[in-house]
């Protein structure tokens, strides 16, 4: 039988950036893509509630259960959450450089070290890809500008303390835009968390180097 594995991506990621993480899977397994676009298509943010509904209608419409449930950045917050409320669903969560603690820092320093992770870290191929991503951020500037808002403020230590699921946190060593403080404040309100710190990697490293996240999947 097939292992099914649901991503839910980050802020200003789309389908095409997981490809990486698609093409390295292991072989007996279904990874599916939810774009946090799909999740909260317009300016106005739903509730997490709404957006649960929505990741549960996806799962319905593919039958899908017993998943191994994947959050990457913001994606991390809305796995939060619906690992929190439909723990039925989920075998396993996997959170990796998640947000999901309300950023007490100033609006354009997070700004600034999203665009420092991004652009100088990781070499040429990863400044490609999110080269892509600036170009989306900047056709719909209001949008992204809203949801990376909500990204920075957004908080689910209540919902995170509610989950017993088996829990893999994954967490760049040189991440400066969720950091390590996090990882260890997630990992102490998750109970029997297992954390992992990747030495050298930064927020994205799942796009540039998914072959950590199988890794460390199977290892469990």
């Amino acid at each position: 039988m097939k292992e099914n594995y649901v991503v839910l991506g980050g802020w200003s990621r789309n389908t095409e950036t997981y490809r990486n993480a698609l093409q390295t899977a292991p072989q007996k397994s279904n990874v599916y893509i939810i774009p946090h676009a799909s999740l909260t298509p317009d300016i106005k943010i739903p509730s997490l509630s709404e957006i649960n509904s929505r990741i549960l209608q996806e799962l319905e419409q593919k039958n899908l259960t017993n998943i191994t449930l994947i959050g990457h950045s913001l994606g991390g917050v809305f796995a939060i959450s619906f690992t929190a409320n439909y723990p039925e669903y989920v075998k396993e969560l996997v959170l990796v450089d998640s947000e999901g603690i309300q950023d007490k820092r100033n609006f354009s320093i997070v700004v600034y070290n999203w665009l420092k992770d991004n652009l100088f870290v990781n070499g040429f191929a990863k400044a490609k890809e999110n080269i892509k991503a600036l170009i989306r951020i900047v056709q719909n500037f209001p949008y992204y500008f809203v949801t990376a808002r909500f990204a920075k403020n957004i908080d689910v230590r209540y919902d995170a303390k509610k989950i017993k699921t088996p829990t893999l946190i994954l967490w760049g060593e040189k991440d400066k835009v969720t950091t390590t403080k996090n990882a260890k404040e997630f990992t102490r309100l998750i109970k029997d968390s297992k954390l992992v710190i990747l030495p050298g990697m930064d927020h994205d490293w799942l796009i540039h180097n998914p072959q950590e996240l199988w890794k460390n999947i199977n290892k469990g």
